[in-house]
């Protein structure tokens, strides 16, 4: 059954392999989306600050060359807490979030390699979840 369009929404895409990222770009404007794209942490916090509209999704590898895509996402929610997330990566979910030592709470997750319909799923999925803003934050141990 196919997706009703995600029109007007502009949509965050980080990944290092352009192979990835730029697959993920063409099906999300095909869908009728702004696309940013950007290729490790530092450019990704550099486009997110000179957009010309709120970004309403960030879509990005959990592994970046300079960074991870949690910490990505902490630090752009602080400027936008609203920002909706869908992590992606060739490792399972829960295994990268315990990695990462997050709480899964609520954690939008894709795992690579995907199809454009798992993406165009997966991304109408997260923009229309009922619980819009998953608390994302990393757990805080008792010693």
């Amino acid at each position: 059954m196919p997706q009703a369009p995600a029109f007007n929404k502009t949509i965050l895409v980080v990944d290092d392999e352009a192979i990835e990222r730029t697959k993920a770009s063409f099906v999300l404007r095909c869908e009728g989306c702004t696309v940013i794209e950007a290729d490790c942490y530092k450019s990704a916090v550099a486009m997110f600050e000179a957009k010309p509209a709120p970004v309403a999704l960030l879509v990005s590898d959990l592994s970046l060359p300079d960074g991870d895509a949690c910490e990505l996402a902490l630090q752009l929610r602080e400027y936008q807490p609203d920002l909706r997330v869908l992590f992606v990566s060739g490792d399972a979910g829960a295994e990268v979030c315990r990695f990462y030592d997050l709480d899964q709470t609520g954690v939008h997750f894709l795992r690579k390699p995907f199809t454009a319909m798992q993406l165009s799923e997966g991304v109408h999925r997260v923009l229309n979840a009922a619980e819009p803003f998953p608390q994302l934050h990393r757990k805080y141990r008792t010693a």
